[in-house]
């Protein structure tokens, strides 16, 4: 996983001051100007039923280039001078651990973080990791849900999987199990297989299939020359749709992505509300809001103050918002169902409404 060309040191504290925090994180992510102003005013009760002390911290900035087991690697020497270390990435959470995995560790990610071997189960993560995950598990079965909601006649969806979301877990006891080589990335259909399952939570989507009475195929893309792939597919059918499960790939070419699926004219679901915004017809995401960072705070203050974070269950948001794109619906000729724009949370009608 591409994450960061380097580290970019910007202590808190003029110099370095032992058993303070660690945070680790890309740029721009609004929850650690929180985390850091909150250590400044709030004291912590971390000295053994002492006085509270004030934690300081130290920020470590990454830019887009390098591996998150790069960052770790440097890292390595530093860990153990800190009481804890925050991570705004599951899969740079995972390669801290793996180089100490007895520094406490505080992440929010959207990555599955049991999947990845950050944590033993959602609820006892075991592995001196917990955090806050940033989308909820069955994300692609309230989608397929949703779509078919607002377009009863569809009888096949087409779940699109990035190809670059591939990881190979490797959950032995010291975490350093040989990982398998990633195959290689084919476009095109995509039959089940062991490497699908690693891109893909197959069997929940199969049976959510069977539930809603469609028909589930994969789709496997790997760059966003990729996108052209959906005319094709499209062409002579009225009864499919497309089910988009949020991925970097498809964040970084937003744009690209929506037009394809516009021309494409079948409908299609997102997993965030920004492509609704580009010209989608819907979007699913989780709920994000304030609430959300105050208990991100709250278990990190927790870790802090010596909680082991083997014991504080993983938190995830509350629910989904579906926001539905009517105006880019009628641009398409697609009409979604009174049932489905009834029940959205958000309904677009035209440029900025």
């Amino acid at each position: 996983m591409a994450l960061a060309a380097g580290l970019v040191q910007a202590p808190i504290h003029a110099t370095a001051i032992e058993r303070g925090l660690l945070v680790v994180t890309a740029p721009n992510v609004p929850v650690v100007r929180q985390v850091v102003e909150t250590l400044k005013t709030r004291p912590v009760d971390a000295s053994g039923g002492g006085e509270p002390i004030h934690i300081p911290v130290d920020v470590r900035t990454f830019a887009l280039g390098a591996t998150s087991a790069d960052i770790a690697r440097r890292l390595r020497s530093e860990l153990p001078r800190y009481r804890a270390v925050f991570a705004t990435s599951v899969g740079l959470a995972r390669a801290i651990q793996r180089e100490d995995a007895t520094v406490p560790i505080v992440f929010v990610g959207e990555a599955d973080p049991v999947q990845m071997c950050l944590a033993d189960s959602m609820q006892r993560p075991g592995r001196n990791a917990t955090g806050y995950m940033d989308y909820l598990p069955d994300d692609d079965v309230k989608m397929m849900e949703a779509l078919v909601d607002a377009f009863p006649g569809l009888r096949t969806l087409y779940l699109m999987v990035a190809g670059s979301s591939y990881y190979v877990p490797d959950c032995g006891p010291n975490g350093r199990n040989p990982k398998p080589p990633e195959p290689p990335c084919h476009p095109g259909l995509r039959e089940f297989d062991k490497d699908l399952e690693w891109l893909q939570q197959t069997p929940a989507v199969l049976e959510q299939g069977r539930r809603l009475g469609v028909q589930v195929k994969f789709m496997l893309l790997c760059q966003a020359a990729d996108f052209k792939l959906l005319g094709p597919l499209a062409a002579g059918r009225e009864d499919i749709g497309f089910v988009f499960a949020y991925q970097g790939l498809y964040a970084l070419h937003a744009r690209e992505l929506v037009a394809e699926v516009a021309a494409a004219r079948r409908p299609a679901i997102f997993g965030k509300r920004m492509f609704a915004k580009l010209g989608g017809v819907m979007a699913l995401e989780p709920i994000l809001d304030a609430s959300d960072d105050r208990a991100v705070i709250d278990m990190l203050l927790r870790v802090l103050g010596g909680r082991a974070p083997a014991t504080l269950p993983i938190q995830v948001p509350r629910g989904f918002r579906l926001t539905v794109n009517a105006a880019a619906a009628a641009a398409q000729g697609l009409q979604p169902s009174l049932t489905l724009l009834r029940r959205a949370d958000e309904v677009l009608l035209g440029e900025g409404r």
